[in-house]
């Protein structure tokens, strides 16, 4: 057999190394186990934040009367899952003013699919649209919707005038 003779000191100090050793080693296992959530969570936040950000950026565009690149951004925040609902109506909006049909009904569609939360936004969106394109008997026809709905309609006073809420239409 073996004999190791220490001093108590150098017992206590190989002790500490060991234990901190072995806290080093452990810590490190675990942070590389821990890496792959984490990468995940940085790139989730990463595609959130580039959603808003193409949100943003379509809702501008679209104010400032540049609907193409409008639509563009929305199609952006719309695949990134930026509020479906809402970028869905900003792209109706920007192909109605783009007076491109298809993609107007497109993007109507796919806000219809968000009803639950946007479907009054939905409707004025539609009757804006077609005011906008003079088919009277199409907005007639949401602001029927909408009075249906049980909706308050005093804002459209201000937008479009009294005689939209009076009774049909006429062109």
């Amino acid at each position: 057999p073996w004999r190791i003779e220490l001093s108590l000191n150098f017992l206590v100090v190989l002790l500490v190394a060991g234990f901190a050793a072995l806290y080093g080693l452990l810590r490190l296992v675990t942070q590389t186990l821990a890496m792959p959530s984490h990468v995940a969570a940085f790139r989730a936040r990463k595609r959130h934040e580039r959603a808003i950000d193409a949100l943003v950026n379509a809702t501008r565009l679209q104010l400032e009367g540049r609907h193409g690149q409008a639509l563009k951004r929305a199609q952006v925040a719309y695949d990134c899952g930026a509020s479906p609902g809402l970028t869905a109506l900003l792209a109706a909006r920007a192909a109605g003013a783009l007076r491109d049909e298809p993609r107007k009904r497109l993007w109507l569609d796919r806000a219809c699919e968000h009803d639950a939360e946007f479907r009054t936004a939905r409707l004025m969106t539609e009757v804006d649209i077609a005011l906008q394109a003079r088919q009277f008997d199409e907005a007639s026809e949401r602001l029927e919707l909408l009075r249906a709905s049980g909706k308050d309609l005093s804002l459209l006073r201000g937008v479009h005038g009294d005689a939209i809420l009076e009774g049909p239409i006429r062109p």
